[in-house]
């Protein structure tokens, strides 16, 4: 009965896995990398006209600093992220640095929004701090800028960082 148990547990993590884990097809990450290299020239010159075409309404900032951000709540209106927190993210020399030099990785994940829908996030990520910068413990970190398509448009929903 356990044997069972655990083959069905090994199975069903399988199916799931393989529905998270695809990848970007090729004419998929070329259009993520040139919407990337778009939405980072806007973000850089404050170009909110422009940016808004690459946004979502609503920008979900784990590093610009909100003052009434909580734990769960840093989704903020895209006219909130406009006046604060493109100040707040222009400001991080080192982000700017890494993002100047360093070229970023594309992560594809996943993952069931509260609706019940299934949603896949196309991140662009880069390396912000090594393993050990921080202390002798630290696994290291990245910072994401996460997109999702919408009408066959990448549009960057949430900056955020792992761990």
């Amino acid at each position: 009965m356990r044997t069972k148990s655990v083959f069905f547990n090994i199975l069903f993590a399988l199916i799931c896995s393989s529905f998270w884990a695809q990848k970007l097809s090729q004419g998929d990450s070329i259009k993520l990398i040139s919407t990337w290299n778009k939405t980072v020239e806007f973000l850089r010159t404050k170009d909110t006209t422009k940016l808004r075409i690459f946004c979502l309404d609503s920008i979900d900032c784990k590093i610009c600093g909100f003052r009434d951000d909580t734990i769960t709540d840093t989704n903020k209106p895209l006219t909130f992220f406009f006046k604060s927190g493109l100040d707040k993210l222009n400001s991080n020399h080192k982000l700017w640095k890494i993002i100047n030099t360093e070229s970023p990785k594309i992560v594809v994940s996943g993952y069931i929004d509260k609706n019940g829908d299934r949603m896949r996030i196309y991140s662009i990520a880069y390396l912000f701090w090594k393993p050990y910068e921080l202390g002798k413990k630290h696994e290291g970190g990245e910072v994401l800028f996460d997109f999702v398509l919408r009408k066959d448009d990448f549009r960057l929903f949430s900056i955020s960082t792992i761990p």
